[in-house]
């Protein structure tokens, strides 16, 4: 039988991986922010997604924060946070659902518009609707959704689906700059 693991961890603990998380957070979006300098607007929106994810673990350390030590000094923090444990496969769900629910995170942070056709060709559902991908269908993608973290992955690989190459999607410029600019200043604000 497999051993349950468990994480518990001092309260320094936790405020250094807080901190680790923020200078990851920072670096991702340094990195995200050239590319779109350089008028990459699709490995640059993959790094936002990436920088959101750790900002969700970064949420959840801090709410692990505020609960009580056990006798030992230690606090439980979820595994799933760091893909480990009986609820593994939901880490980076409930990273993004962390980000979702904070309120005070700008929406424009909270979604990138796709234009479909062009290079994104594929027969992507959402909703029950098949998007054309000969037109120019313009969808927005809430980042907390595991379907849009499938489409997330699409940015960074080629794939092959129903007999044609999938490749990544168009994403719309000025909303990957208005994320990345309003999660910054977001950020900024906060005491970490």
């Amino acid at each position: 039988m497999k051993k349950k693991p468990i994480f518990c961890l001092t309260s320094e603990e936790i405020k250094e991986g807080i901190r680790l998380c923020y200078q990851k957070v920072n670096s991702l979006l340094d990195r995200a922010e050239a590319l779109v300098a350089q008028g990459d607007r699709v490995i640059s929106s993959g790094l936002y997604t990436f920088a959101v994810e750790e900002l969700g673990k970064l949420l959840l350390l801090q709410k692990a924060l505020k609960e009580l030590p056990d006798i030992k000094n230690k606090i439980s923090v979820n595994p799933a946070i760091f893909g480990k444990g009986e609820r593994k496969n939901k880490h980076p769900t409930i990273k993004f659902d962390e980000f979702e629910k904070e309120r005070s995170i700008p929406p424009a942070c909270k979604k990138l518009r796709i234009v479909t056709g062009g290079v994104f060709t594929t027969h992507h559902k959402r909703a029950g609707k098949t998007l054309n991908p000969t037109g120019m269908d313009v969808i927005t993608v809430f980042i907390k959704s595991p379907t849009d973290f499938q489409l997330r992955k699409k940015i960074f690989y080629v794939d092959w689906e129903d007999g044609e190459w999938v490749k990544h999607p168009d994403i719309e410029i000025a909303d990957l700059q208005s994320a990345i600019k309003e999660l910054r200043k977001w950020m900024a604000n906060k005491i970490f």
